[in-house]
């Protein structure tokens, strides 16, 4: 989903508890690692004032990247900048980069 408006907390449940990972504005989008590997989403998305979002399907994601390729440039970094920032929040990732 792309959020046209306002702003939306990112969150991923581990162990049921909730860590906000990133803030989201208009023209930021969201769901991208689910619709590139076709598996659920990963983390849930908090609205935190009244937001439009704009869903986007596979198909219309897939023919989008085609279309415009530094759209897969600009993908392909946002989801390495938020699997950074997932691996982050877990303990044993957490654990290790203060050792390092």
């Amino acid at each position: 989903a792309l959020a046209a408006a306002a702003a939306a907390a990112v969150h991923v449940n581990a162990r049921r508890i909730e860590t906000t990972l990133e803030i989201l504005g208009a023209g930021d989008w969201f769901g991208e690692v689910a619709l590139l590997n076709n598996i659920p989403r990963l983390c849930s998305f908090v609205a935190k004032a009244p937001t439009v979002l704009l869903s986007v399907t596979r198909a219309r994601f897939s023919m989008f990247r085609r279309l415009v390729p530094d759209l897969k440039k600009a993908v392909a970094s946002k989801v390495q900048h938020r699997t950074a920032n997932i691996l982050r929040s877990i303990d044993f990732f957490q654990a290790n980069l203060l050792e390092n």
